[in-house]
């Protein structure tokens, strides 16, 4: 049977499929201005929300031009001034396509879902919302005008697709776990470029990797692998990343181009964790340098974002190459780049989650309480009735999408930090609506199907959360079923497994309960400074996976 949709039922229709797909999201009285027209990069006529898009395309017959940029991106900025601000190209995107603009900062999951990985990435939907190309990166005028009209023509251009899945989880013993690290420090092998001193190969897709990748160094240092390489890797990252003159961390370097690329982006989330790298490999190699730029950049982070009118810390101070080339002498007698006056849920939530780990390291008390307050601006600003929201903006307060897994994870993982050395009555009961929250998902998802349909490290994450916090609390075999969607690929990005090993980790020495292979065993065994470590075999706590002793909802951690 031929079911014959009216326009307005197709577009309800849709909107329905996007809501399964988690790429409608739930918008807010007061974001209704964001569903104008704006003029905007390139002086294009942009809608600002995906389904209004959608809704102009279905009215029009017109493919769906979706742009993602940030404010802090400088390819960003050179792409809207360049190619979006060439006429020819601006005439032909408004006469022949529906053009959506979205900040990647308030919808980075929609960004994921339609295949992004580094910005500005262009997408190209039809108006019911398939995918018709996808144009990562920064085409010429000439390229760019081609490219869209060969999509009209009805030739679809989709680069190469991510490679598939080389390492399963099929089981969860020992065994399977110490093949599974093999497997993750074979391809980080394969990545690493003793020119950087970092993970910076090319991927199977032809991607060059250039972001840093803290998290990944932090495993390493802390389980004494790759000795020589970690400490190396720390000071050489230090020498290409750091800004001597106004503290904090650039967001990369790009090795891949004929001139190098500095990114002068510095990022909230990227900042905490290379604190972190910093903190870590000070202490394990006695390096005073390193331990002293840890806390330089918790010095940056506090003067330059964090928001000391209201709390909290801005997601990124915005990237600026005139400024950042300039002699550093002329750099002192100017103004620094501004913030991007956007604050994200997920970011803030590592922030606080690392400033508690980071006190322990650097021993300042002080820090437990920053992160007590970003915590708290958090719960009080972006968590309204039973939505916890992304992003808080200048002049719109919450805005974008809501009860995003990453999101409620993280700010479960923080929440359980903080409560231990800073245990609040009302913070415990906002912390209770997250978690419901996160367990009416996790169930809803566990019902659906594997957690191999969950994007790698996701499911390393909320297999991290479940283990570590309110154990008693989230579904039966959570745990268990979250591992199950961990994999590497030959396009894995360095730090996607991190968390899920080390939830696995947690996960074994939590099961034995008597002297058996997952607490003896060197490779698994948790050690000094409380993280697990490969060189001794004694069962302690350990500090990075954060196992509860207590739970925050019934009474304060002495």
């Amino acid at each position: 049977m031929i079911v014959c949709l009216r326009p307005l039922a197709l577009l309800k229709l849709v909107s329905l499929v996007l809501v399964a797909m988690g790429l409608h999201t739930g918008i807010a009285g007061n974001l209704e201005a964001e569903r104008k027209d704006d003029t905007g990069p390139g002086g294009i006529s942009w809608i600002r929300e995906l389904e209004t898009g959608l809704e102009a395309a279905g009215q029009t017959g017109r493919p769906v031009l979706v742009y993602f940029h940030a404010e802090w991106c400088s390819w960003c900025q050179v792409f809207e001034r360049d190619i979006l601000g060439h006429p020819d190209v601006g005439r032909f995107i408004a006469r022949s396509y529906v053009p959506v603009l979205v900040n990647y900062d308030a919808r980075p999951e929609l960004f994921r879902r339609l295949g992004g990985r580094g910005l500005p990435y262009t997408v190209i939907l039809s108006p019911d919302g398939h995918v018709l190309a996808r144009l990562p990166g920064i085409l010429g005028v000439a390229d760019l005008v081609a490219t869209l009209k060969d999509v009209l023509a009805g030739r679809r251009w989709l680069p190469a697709s991510v490679g598939d899945a080389l390492v399963h989880v099929e089981r969860l013993d020992t065994d399977a776990y110490l093949g599974f690290r093999k497997a993750w420090l074979d391809h980080l092998d394969r990545l690493y470029d003793p020119g950087t001193g970092d993970f910076t190969g090319v991927l199977e897709s032809g991607v060059g990797i250039k972001r840093p990748a803290p998290l990944a160094w932090i495993y390493l240092t802390e389980r004494g692998l790759w000795a020589e390489r970690t400490r190396l890797a720390a000071r050489m990252a230090r020498a290409r990343l750091y800004d001597e003159v106004d503290g904090g961390w650039f967001y990369f370097r790009d090795p891949h181009r004929d001139e190098e690329h500095l990114e002068t982006a510095k990022l909230l989330d990227v900042n905490i964790w290379m604190a972190g790298w910093m903190a870590a490999a000070g202490k394990e190699y006695d390096d005073r340098i390193l331990t002293r730029t840890a806390e330089l950049t918790i010095d940056y982070l506090r003067r330059v974002l964090w928001d000391a009118n209201s709390g909290g810390f801005w997601q990124a101070q915005v990237a600026d190459q005139a400024y950042y080339l300039a002699d550093p002498g002329e750099r002192r007698n100017r103004r620094m780049p501004p913030v991007d006056r956007i604050k994200r849920t997920d970011s803030n939530a590592q922030a606080a989650w690392a400033l508690v780990w980071l006190a322990d390291l650097l021993d300042d008390d002080r820090l437990r309480e920053l992160a007590a307050a970003t915590l708290d601006h958090l719960l009080d600003t972006q968590l309204l009735g039973d939505r916890l929201y992304h992003a808080w903006q200048v002049g719109k307060g919450p805005v974008a999408a809501f009860n995003l897994p990453r999101d409620m994870f993280w700010v479960l993982a923080a929440g359980d930090r903080v409560q231990r050395v800073r245990f609040d009555a009302h913070r415990s009961r906002r912390l209770e609506l997250v978690l419901q929250l996160a367990v009416d998902w996790l169930q809803r998802h566990m019902r659906e199907g594997a957690a191999t349909r969950l994007p790698a490290d996701l499911a390393g994450l909320v297999a991290w959360v479940t283990v570590t916090t309110q154990k008693d609390k989230w579904p039966r075999d959570a745990t268990r079923w979250a591992l199950r969607g961990l994999r590497i690929g030959t396009d894995t990005m360095p730090q996607e497994p991190v968390l899920g090993l080390m939830a696995w980790e947690a996960l074994l020495v939590q099961s034995s309960n008597s002297p058996t292979k997952a607490q003896t065993d060197p490779h698994i065994a948790p050690g000094r400074n409380g993280w697990i470590r490969n060189s001794c075999g004694n069962k302690v706590q350990n500090q990075f996976l954060a196992a509860s002793a207590r739970a925050w909802l019934v009474s304060p951690v002495p």
